[in-house]
């Protein structure tokens, strides 16, 4: 959970201004707590940046992904994930939100049993 997420939070839902610790500040925590406890994941969204489509030949925006060589774009009305330059089939922007929230999930799990098998 992420203090810009909180800050956020405090600024725009509950338009106060506060220092952390505050009760105000508490309630955004609280908030972004339960939305986690309730299997909710609040990310922020990263901004599409220019590359270029060398298969293509054309300039294009997309998401570069920094923990390997994946790359995401919209594709006219859908969403292509590339490996290593390959791109597989579009994802329509549900399946994109189901394939993206089941990434989430794994994540979480594999960070779950890391923190469990360091102890």
């Amino acid at each position: 959970m992420s203090d810009k997420a909180i800050e956020v939070i405090h600024r725009r839902v509950l338009k106060a201004e506060c220092d952390p610790g505050d009760a105000p500040w508490t309630i955004a925590v609280d908030i972004l707590s339960a939305l986690k406890a309730a299997g909710f994941a609040v990310v922020e969204l990263p901004k599409p940046t220019a590359t270029y489509d060398h298969m293509a030949e054309e300039p294009m925006m997309g998401w570069e992904v920094e923990a390997g060589p994946y790359f995401v774009r919209t594709l006219r009305h859908e969403v292509q994930v590339s490996y290593d330059g390959e791109p597989d089939e579009p994802f329509d922007p549900t399946g994109a939100r189901v394939f993206a929230a089941a990434l989430l999930a794994a994540a979480n799990a594999a960070e779950a049993a890391r923190e469990v098998g360091a102890e």
